[in-house]
């Protein structure tokens, strides 16, 4: 008997966990610094990148943007995915622990929500549904605050197979800066933003990131503990079962049995038959399906503790460049070619994951105030994860950019829409996005790239 299930979860520890470690942070003058953990929700201790990954000067990124190096910027993702995926040991309650080395860092309410209390109960890890996906109505959805709306109900039953996860996860220069600016108070950014008078729009901006800062977004989809799960997986845009929709991951054409431990092989003819080990994976506890079943169910079929949550994607940026580096990593039937220079840093199961990066706007280098931009009269660059934007269709971008796909998108061209308190306008896919761009600018802040600063609510009037 097969299943067919996806969704995503994770669940790292199921120990009772505390705050500890509580570090002074730099404050504004006038202001008491407040107490930060070193601990993110899961009570694990953050560990930054190892000291061989390499973050690179603006000068020597903008090289390889003008001199188109692929290559280099392809070798310089994996070092940042051998780094993030790098396994430590994490003592937590008691017990010791092993996980990838991005799973240590800061969760979004550690970013953009208050300084928390110096002891705090522990929670259910809150899994996200991913922004790009319910964006197709005006307006954000803001979810810090108590009196943000909560998200549209879920159909009846819910369908695993379109349903995703992600947990975004950024490190400490990200955490440090936003508590140390209030980017959580609305009251503080109402005040930035009512401030700008008449400065040009294209100069209304958050104070940038540290060029360390590094942002991330996992994907996860999950499968049955108990017996074989059938889920498609990405073959290429071309493989889909309904050619007159967009290649995402419900239209995908091409399917594969996952198979968990201790549970029989299962064939079907033409239809490869994959472990579990070629994931990173963990187990669900009942708190995390209590939480997925009040936040987003009843699943049909069930989700169920002992199931698995499996890694099938993740966004990667760094601030080494003003407009951020941008590359993104999913899963692949077929290994991918790792760069001799970096391949043994990749141990299983994340050598299983292909990537594409995205350093720029555009593909040609310009001259003068719009080097770092790009040349607007050379083509768009292309820079999307299948298990993310493949799904777009011609309803979730906003004029000039309408007409277009998630599989023509890209990273940075959407994340430079990122501004506070925000608009109605819906996503752009690709090309350059000016910052005084009136349709998605006007009346509001830039938030140096970054979505997850558009959760915070304006201050009750």
């Amino acid at each position: 008997m097969t299943r067919c299930l996806t969704y995503g979860v994770l669940a790292t520890v199921s120990v009772a966990l505390c705050w500890t470690a509580l570090v002074p942070l730099p404050a504004p003058a006038g202001d008491k610094a407040p107490e930060l953990p070193q601990t993110n929700l899961l009570g694990l201790a953050y560990q930054p990148l190892p000291k061989w990954v390499p973050f690179e000067s603006k000068d020597t990124v903008q090289k390889w943007i003008d001199e188109n190096d692929t290559k280099a910027m392809t070798v310089h993702a994996w070092q940042l995915w051998g780094g993030l995926t790098e396994m430590v040991t994490e003592k937590v309650g008691g017990e010791e622990h092993r996980v990838p080395l991005f799973e240590t860092w800061f969760d979004p309410d550690q970013v953009f929500g208050p300084p928390p209390p110096p002891a705090q109960k522990p929670e259910p890890r809150q899994f996200k549904r991913p922004r790009q996906l319910f964006r197709t109505q005006p307006g954000h959805l803001r979810l810090l605050a108590a009196e943000a709306p909560t998200p549209p109900p879920a159909p009846e039953p819910v369908d695993p197979i379109s349903f995703r996860a992600v947990t975004v996860k950024y490190n400490r220069e990200m955490r440090d800066h936003a508590q140390a600016n209030k980017y959580y108070d609305g009251a503080t950014l109402q005040k930035i933003n009512d401030g700008w008078g008449k400065t040009p729009i294209a100069d209304r901006n958050l104070k940038p990131y540290p060029d360390r800062a590094v942002m991330l977004k996992p994907v996860f989809q999950f499968i049955s503990g108990t017996e074989a799960t059938l889920l498609p997986y990405w073959a290429g845009p071309d493989k889909r079962i309904d050619q007159t929709k967009p290649p995402g991951p419900n239209n995908w054409s091409e399917k594969m049995l996952i198979i968990p431990p201790g549970q029989p092989k299962v064939a079907i003819r033409g239809m490869p038959t994959i472990s579990l080990d070629r994931f990173y994976h963990m187990k669900l506890t009942a708190a995390e399906v209590d939480y997925l079943n009040k936040n987003f169910g009843p699943f049909t079929p069930p989700i169920s503790a002992g199931d698995y949550a499996i890694l099938t994607g993740m966004h990667v940026s760094t601030r080494e460049i003003d407009n951020w580096t941008w590359q993104t990593f999913w899963w692949s039937l077929n290994k991918p070619v790792i760069p001799d220079a970096v391949k043994s840093r990749i141990q299983p199961p994340f050598d299983n994951y292909e990537t594409q990066v995205g350093y720029s706007f555009m593909t040609g280098p310009a001259a003068g105030a719009a080097k770092t931009d790009g040349n607007p009269n050379s083509l768009p660059l292309v820079c999307y994860n299948p298990y993310l934007e493949a799904g777009f269709g011609n309803n979730v971008f906003d004029p000039p950019f309408k007409n277009q796909l998630g599989i023509e998108s890209n990273c940075m061209s959407c994340h430079r829409a990122a501004a506070w308190p925000g608009s109605t306008a819906l996503y752009v896919s690709n090309g350059l996005v000016k910052p005084g761009d009136p349709v998605f600018f006007t009346g509001n802040t830039k938030a140096d790239f970054v979505w997850g600063q558009t959760n915070v609510n304006p201050p009750k009037k």
